[in-house]
């Protein structure tokens, strides 16, 4: 799947999951250049969209502003408001000053706490998801019990190096595709 699809894939699944709960509003938050106009119902009645803060480090925020402007376009009923977070957080503190957070999860606190709803029942539901479009074991940093708290949007892929003549030497069979860390570990030993 294209960056942009999984992006907007991605956005899509936690604006839906936003939209069904009962948001609050965060005037610490507030953007207040961001102004957004009011809609009329078929009966001509005006109701404010709903806003909803959604944080991300700045470095991300090229890629997610098209992607809100477009989703806002969509949907006049409902406003994304993109709000810039510290990277030094890691994203605990952002679930508690935005809605919904493009976030590095670092430890299961935020899941222990309650801070993040299980996205499994949604994405089960969604039968365009497809848990395949992510890398294998993707899901496993962001997942507890069976239950999905986030989609991963970024990978870290950990590489070790090695001196292929020094390997040879040693008389140990070069490493396959199949190692786990175990593996490496005996070979190093």
């Amino acid at each position: 799947m294209r960056r942009t699809s999984s992006l907007t894939l991605i956005a899509t699944i936690v604006l839906f999951i936003l939209s069904a709960c009962g948001l609050r509003e965060n005037p610490e938050s507030a953007d207040t250049t961001d102004i957004v106009a009011p809609t009329s119902d078929a009966n001509g009645s005006t109701e404010e969209p709903v806003t909803i803060s959604f944080a991300v480090y700045e470095f991300e925020r090229e890629a997610y502003e098209p992607l809100v402007e477009q989703f806002n376009t969509n949907n006049p009923d409902m406003h994304v408001q993109l709000i810039s977070t510290d990277e030094g957080d890691y994203g605990r503190g952002n679930v508690s000053f935005a809605d919904t957070a493009n976030m590095i999860l670092l430890d299961n606190r935020p899941i222990n706490d309650g801070l993040l709803a299980d996205l499994t029942p949604l994405m089960d539901a969604d039968t365009s998801f497809d848990r395949d479009d992510f890398y294998p074991g993707a899901f496993g940093p962001v997942s507890e019990e069976g239950s999905i708290y986030m989609l991963p949007s970024t990978m870290q892929v950990n590489l070790l190096f090695y001196n292929k003549d020094l390997w040879a030497a040693s008389g140990i069979s070069e490493p396959s595709l199949d190692w786990n860390w175990n593996d490496m570990i005996a070979a190093a030993e």
